[in-house]
């Protein structure tokens, strides 16, 4: 609730309670009409609850296949042979792109490494996915590998990079 009144607050907009705190026995016919844009009904989220379920989406990945693809079947069969573990999902999102849910965060960061994969001739892009994602948009994010020369073997650890990745 603090939320939605932070919310109602900083757009001025008026707060709807949850349709059962409106009906009553002595008033049943109020009628609740959700919101509308352009004759559209809207939902507004939260800045605070997008970044929630955001986070559900860590280990998500981005496959864009550029001229044809194989079958949703095939191309499990063939994340399993190249030797993911079996956590992972697909998403068909269109008739590109899909979503890959990984559980264990190798399996995310081998195939996020891989750049590309070949799957029964046809091409698919990897790439993150990202909260600005658009289906009808290039990412303009790409992998950067840098060599850190002469850095002692005990440095290298996840923690110490953390700080660059901003």
């Amino acid at each position: 609730m603090v939320a939605l009144q932070s919310l109602t607050e900083r757009h001025s907009l008026p707060l709807v309670h949850p349709f059962s705190t409106g009906v009553s026995s002595t008033n049943k016919d109020i009628l609740l009409v959700p919101p509308t844009y352009c004759g559209k009904p809207v939902v507004f989220f939260v800045p605070e609850l997008v970044q929630d379920l955001a986070k559900l989406f860590r280990f998500v990945l981005v496959g864009k296949f550029s001229g044809g693809r194989p079958s949703m079947a095939t191309l499990t069969c063939d994340f399993l042979k190249i030797g993911y573990s079996d956590s992972f999902a697909f998403g068909l999102l269109d008739n590109r792109h899909f979503l890959i849910r990984f559980d264990p965060e190798k399996d995310y960061l081998h195939c996020c490494c891989q750049g590309f994969l070949t799957f029964q001739g046809f091409f698919m892009r990897i790439f993150n996915w990202l909260l600005s994602f658009s289906l009808d948009a290039e990412s303009s994010i790409a992998p950067v590998w840098k060599t850190l020369d002469g850095l002692p073997a005990h440095l290298f650890h996840k923690a110490a990079f953390l700080p660059l990745q901003d």
